[in-house]
């Protein structure tokens, strides 16, 4: 850009010089040819510099596109980082609401007509905690709340519900525990039972095992398609 101007400078100047030696040594020349003179003089310079502005113009956009990508990268890079902040929060959050129901046990009588659900909840206060069946129908007593660190007992008619093998014992079945979590959104979450009988007469007791909901979308309220 300066060697540019520095050469533009001294093209000029030495028209100008020639015009001035020919006006004062040789034949002058009248108004109208010396703008003759000038114009066709400058108008090369003058339309190189145009050429210059051109391209100089179109190096600039390219360089403003390329900040303008560069800074659309970092609004993206920052969106993306606050969205995973969002939903980090979002997931602690949640899991700050949510009961955990620690060593479920299911045991009864087997000449009695329902069992006892007993856990232990070491998560966040519930309420309204009941035993479904898969298509939503309780199937026990509603508790109206177990606050953290307590234990709950549920009644539940599970063995009205549940199918015997050939030698007497019962399917591996899974059921699922409603409830309100702390926040008061209703959730769901998967129960494993898997009968055992300890005696041909005397009490039963079921290895069960409760799948809390992880993530706000898992185990949530479902719209059942029949």
């Amino acid at each position: 850009m300066i060697v540019g101007i520095f050469l533009s400078g001294l093209y000029a100047v030495a028209a100008l010089i020639y015009l001035f030696y020919r006006q004062s040594l040789c034949d002058p020349l009248d108004l109208n040819e010396i703008g003759d003179y000038l114009a066709g003089v400058f108008s090369p310079l003058a339309f190189l510099w145009l050429v210059v502005g051109y391209v100089m113009q179109n190096r600039e956009l390219k360089n403003q596109i390329v900040e303008f990508k560069a800074s659309v990268k970092v609004a993206e890079n920052n969106f993306n980082l606050q969205s995973l902040i969002f939903e980090k929060e979002q997931h602690e959050k949640f899991l700050a609401n949510q009961p955990n129901f620690w060593n479920p046990v299911l045991s009864m009588d087997e000449n009695q007509e329902y069992g006892i659900l007993k856990a232990v909840n070491v998560g966040s206060k519930a309420f309204k905690i009941q035993v479904e069946l898969e298509n939503g129908l309780p199937c026990s007593e509603m508790v109206s709340d177990v606050e953290k660190g307590e234990s709950i007992s549920i009644k539940t008619n599970i063995p009205y519900f549940v199918d015997r093998n050939d030698d007497g014992s019962y399917h591996n079945d899974q059921y699922w525990i409603s409830y309100l979590d702390n926040a008061g959104i209703f959730r769901r979450a998967l129960l494993h039972i898997s009968w055992v009988f300890q005696t041909a007469d005397g009490p039963c007791i079921a290895h069960s095992l409760i799948t809390m909901p992880s993530t706000p979308e898992e185990f949530s309220l479902r719209i059942l398609e029949e």
